[in-house]
């Protein structure tokens, strides 16, 4: 270990450490509650405890993966059927051999997720349950690292167990880990970067940053939302540790060129059309609304005042920071947090509930209060706080760039949620004082939680994902098994009223990856960069009427069937595709030259 060269740096350096885990896990600490001081928990103790918590998240999480909900969402299905192209051929559905970055439907996605899926596709097959290990195992892990990142920060055992508890119960971590979000697999390695770079507050082994630094670089491969956050916390905390005097310039550098060393192959000719190709597609620099808000505006104010005045409370500028404030407070704010979630993104949001409980919110915000204000009862190192606090402010800034707050694109915000939580309760019981009401709080707090989550896990699994089954593409698997099915000379027609359908039939009937590279059709290129495949050999995306491809079918008397999500005139179902509850009809059938044929003249008409 190398010598601290100041006494600033010596000061730090010999600051007492975390102790490891031992018999004694709770060491003295005037600054816990009195509940948590001077409490011995054998090393056995804390094993089967941490191991039993992440045993119940892993089961939570686990628990009807495939059938609640029964169907893909379009990006897992997509990253599995990478996989499964990458395993058969060597390469991606568009034929690039072993690529760094997936040219997917254009969105440029990144390498981690669907290499992370290889070893599980290669041994349990293309499903979906194995599309989803990899955030499955991900989601575990990170109840872990929470327990370990506030063990470390406040040195007791039964704190990080209560951050482990809130990852395993709240709704926020549930959701990230019960679908193959690339965000989550990313998240795992961010919290390892966070909890390096806490060690590191304390400790002057550049093994610390080092952790730090590869950790956070692996998140660049996964999810682009991490890059700023990550970039901004390691560089903002070298700085910080530079102007301490507690590491030298060169320490500093070399932290920042660990991270550089790591993220290069994303920077290479082949890889780096990927690093903005993301936000100028949904960025809200590329939000044409917004343009079209700011003119309407415009327009209205002419009426009344001069034009000139009207640009200066009209323009690009000032709309779109007050649009950025209301987006940023909005990820704060008690609805979002607690009561609502995220607004009309169903598929990510269990009615009535954000994304920790309410029970827990008021925690959140005195733990903000306690950070901001310094409060000495933390007892927290004055480099952390500032970590914490630079974490917590900084991370929804990905979201907010892009739209409303949204669980997925935020999640490096979570574990410092889950921190803050921790410290409010920390807050609430050191104002108590007497251990009697310390404990009757913490008991409040935590039966409240385990009651909001049963309340939470019981809708979710039986309520939830059957009433909003068409947002989780509940009757896809089944349409491309009838697809699939149909002769081999029909062709079939699809109405895209659904994303990707060509992806979800070569996911579904795992279509021999070679066929999907020599037949796929790629449609024009999107303005907003984004491409998608319109043909594959007999089947076909189009946005077109039953009663034209019925004619053009009758005319040449081919066999045709044609799926649409209306009920088309003219036309005799052939199959319908129901809700879970039988009551609404998602998707139809129809054979098209059948439908033709009874059309008759009619289709010499001009439609």
């Amino acid at each position: 270990m190398k010598r601290p060269s100041s006494p600033a740096r010596r000061k730090i350096a010999e600051t007492p450490k975390t102790a490891e885990l031992s018999e004694k896990t709770d060491s003295p600490n005037s600054s816990l509650p009195k509940i948590f001081q001077n409490m011995t928990v054998p090393f056995w103790r804390v094993v089967v405890s941490v191991v039993a918590t992440m045993l119940l998240g892993f089961l939570l999480r686990f628990f009807m993966i495939t059938t609640a909900p029964i169907g893909a969402l379009i990006d897992e299905a997509h990253f599995g059927y990478i996989a499964y192209s990458l395993l058969q051929t060597g390469k991606d559905e568009h034929g690039i051999t072993w690529p760094i970055i997936f040219k997917g439907f254009g969105d440029q996605k990144l390498p981690a997720y669907g290499y992370s899926l290889l070893p599980v596709v290669a041994i349990g097959g293309l499903s979906n349950l194995t599309i989803r290990i990899p955030s499955l195992i991900a989601g575990t892990l990170l109840i872990l690292m929470m327990y370990l990142i506030v063990r470390k920060l406040l040195n007791s055992h039964h704190l990080g167990l209560f951050a482990a508890f809130l990852t395993v119960l709240t709704p926020w971590p549930f959701f990230l880990s019960r679908f193959g979000f690339e965000s989550n697999l990313a998240l795992v390695f961010f919290s390892i970067g966070l909890c390096g770079l806490i060690h590191a507050a304390t400790d002057t082994r550049f093994r610390w940053l080092a952790i730090a630094a590869i950790s956070f670089g692996i998140t660049w491969y996964s999810y682009i939302a991490m890059r700023p956050v990550t970039a901004l916390l390691l560089v903002g905390f070298l700085a910080w540790q530079f102007w301490k005097k507690a590491l030298t310039l060169k320490e500093a550098g070399l932290g920042v060129a660990v991270l550089a060393i790591t993220v290069f192959p994303l920077f290479l000719p082949s890889a780096v059309g990927s690093n903005t190709a993301r936000f100028k597609q949904v960025g809200i620099f590329s939000d044409t609304g917004m343009i079209q808000a700011i003119n309407e505006k415009r327009t209205f104010c002419d009426v009344a005042l001069p034009r000139r005045f009207c640009y200066i409370f009209f323009n690009k500028p000032v709309v779109i920071s007050a649009e950025l404030l209301r987006r940023y407070m909005a990820v704060f704010s008690p609805q979002y947090m607690a009561t609502m979630g995220e607004d009309g993104v169903i598929f990510l949001t269990v009615e009535g509930y954000g994304q920790i409980y309410p029970v827990l919110y008021p925690l959140f915000l005195l733990g903000i209060f306690a950070l901001v204000a310094r409060r000495k009862e933390l007892a927290l190192p004055e480099n952390v706080q500032a970590l914490l606090i630079a974490g917590l402010f900084l991370s929804p800034i990905p979201t907010v760039l892009v739209g409303d707050p949204q669980k997925v694109r935020m999640s490096a915000m979570l574990p410092f949620v889950i921190i803050t939580v921790v410290l409010g309760l920390v807050t609430l019981l050191n104002m108590l004082q007497k251990a009697w009401l310390q404990r009757l709080a913490f008991a409040v707090v935590t039966g409240g939680t385990v009651i909001a989550s049963i309340f939470f896990f019981v809708t979710y699994f039986t309520f939830h994902v059957s009433k909003n089954d068409y947002y989780y593409q509940s009757y896809v698997p089944e349409l491309m098994r009838y697809l699939h099915e149909t002769e081999a000379d029909t062709d079939v027609y699809i109405k895209p009223f659904f994303s990707d359908p060509l992806m979800f039939y070569a996911y579904y009937t795992k279509m021999d990856p070679a066929e999907y590279q020599q037949e796929a059709v790629l449609g024009s290129l999107e303005d907003s960069g984004f491409q998608h495949t319109i043909g594959l050999g007999r089947f076909h995306v189009k946005d077109e009427s039953l009663f034209n491809v019925a004619c053009e079918a009758a005319r040449i008397n081919k066999k045709t069937i044609f799926v649409s999500n209306v009920s088309e005139i003219g036309g005799k179902p052939l199959k319908e595709l129901r809700s879970a509850n039988k009551s609404l009809v998602y998707a139809t059938i129809y054979d098209a030259r059948e439908v033709g044929q009874e059309l008759g003249e009619q289709c010499q008409k001009p439609q």
